[in-house]
């Protein structure tokens, strides 16, 4: 089929920064707010998503006083921008490993606990790679691996699809820690009578989090200190507020530390390293992720 000059001057008026607006427009739902993950402001925002309209001669984006919404064309170009966007960084990922394949950036996205454990063994993790730059992302956020905002990802489900890669992690196994000052004063923290006898802290009350439904499992009585943040948690209990559940990859690795009890039975909360589709040939992220499978294998029961 034959397409005339008016056709033609719209694909030649695309522009991949303009798509790129349109893409973090579609995932932030504001100009403002699609303006500071870009680093522009509001108002190039507003003009690229001119722009972008006037080439391809159709609205892509309806503005309210709510925020913006892709109309039925722009949520049709979404998943074409993000496959433009994963072959780009498949391209960078390729071009960076082409002098040393231990070379380059590796991105890794962990909670908060997860990575505080990756940070206290950075010189074991790294060496034997003096070369390569690492850059933990630690958070509770939802990092999006096919946006390319990291390389290798903790993920608690394999994600679906055949491109990816989820290499399954250690359980990690639970037990109760104190600190030792807390387990002098309070004896009982050393005896099965912990669970009634002793201060504990968790997460609130109402927290869905494994560790918190399991105390609750054990002991009955929400915790006495509820803490958001299992960093939280982990300097209350070192400073001897209380006695908490914790990974024993990360209490058997604190020397303020103390385990009182044996990994509780039949529990364990498993995962997988996920790794981004366009890196999974690439020596450095395989590398990083066998260093992280055995960091975390290390105090695994």
């Amino acid at each position: 089929m034959a397409h005339g000059p008016h056709t033609k001057s719209h694909i030649d008026g695309l522009s991949w920064d303009d798509l790129r607006v349109l893409q973090a427009v579609a995932h932030t739902g504001s100009l403002s707010r699609a303006a500071a993950e870009l680093g522009l402001t509001q108002p190039t925002v507003g003009r690229r998503l001119d722009r972008l309209e006037q080439a391809l001669g159709v609205p892509v984006v309806r503005r309210t006083s709510q925020g913006c919404h892709l109309t039925d064309r722009g949520g049709a170009l979404l998943p074409m921008i993000e496959r433009m966007q994963a072959a780009a960084e498949g391209v960078q990922r390729v071009a960076a490993s082409a002098s040393n394949e231990l070379e380059g950036v590796v991105r890794v996205a962990l909670g908060p606990l997860m990575a505080r454990h990756v940070a206290r063994h950075l010189p074991w993790l790294l060496g034997e790679a003096p070369r390569l730059r690492l850059e933990v992302l630690a958070g509770m956020d939802f990092v999006r691996l096919e946006r390319g905002d990291a390389d290798l990802a903790m993920r608690t489900r394999a994600p679906e699809g055949d491109d990816w890669v989820a290499r399954p992690m250690p359980p990690s196994r639970y037990a109760a820690y104190g600190s030792r000052a807390y387990a002098d004063a309070h004896p009982e923290a050393r005896t099965d009578a912990r669970w009634e006898r002793c201060r504990w802290v968790s997460f609130p009350a109402e927290s869905s989090s494994p560790s918190a439904q399991l105390l609750r499992t054990l002991r009955g009585p929400p915790p006495e200190v509820g803490l958001s943040s299992s960093l939280l948690v982990v300097e209350a209990v070192a400073a001897g507020t209380g006695l908490g559940l914790l990974p024993t990859w990360c209490g058997d690795d604190d020397p303020r530390l103390e385990r009182l009890s044996e990994p509780i039975d039949d529990f364990g909360i498993g995962g997988f390293l996920v790794v981004h589709p366009s890196a999974r040939r690439l020596e450095r992220v395989r590398w990083v992720a066998r260093r992280l499978t055995e960091l975390f294998s290390t105090h695994s029961d």
